[in-house]
């Protein structure tokens, strides 16, 4: 609650993007070979370090950025923040005099109406 929704966002893409890649890098494994991984991880990480890694977790990091602006507007807009209803009105007061009692002896329904 003390950072904006811009900081926010960032610091979830800062997360995403080593979450997104490494889902991408065990589908990679899922999919292929042991051996494909491998190659994939060392060209990524380890051959064109700093450079490729740099390049590619930025991209990454600003189309996360990017999706998670989109989702938020598009959100705004299929369901924007709804008018508070207001607050209900008090009953009224009883205009009925019978169901009004002044005395404080309670009723007992078993007793007749003397007339």
């Amino acid at each position: 609650m003390a950072i904006s929704e811009s900081m926010s966002r960032r610091i979830r893409a800062v997360f995403n993007t080593f979450s997104f890649w490494t889902i991408v890098l065990y589908n990679v494994l899922a999919l292929n070979s042991l051996e494909f991984a491998n190659l994939v991880a060392k060209r990524l990480f380890l051959k064109g370090f700093p450079f490729t890694t740099i390049t590619v977790m930025f991209v990454t990091y600003c189309l996360i950025q990017l999706i998670k602006e989109r989702e938020r507007r598009q959100a705004l807009i299929d369901d924007p923040d709804p008018i508070p209803p207001p607050a209900p009105a008090p009953p009224p007061p009883p205009t009925d005099p019978s169901s009004t009692r002044t005395d404080a002896q309670p009723v007992d329904p078993n007793k007749q109406k003397a007339e």
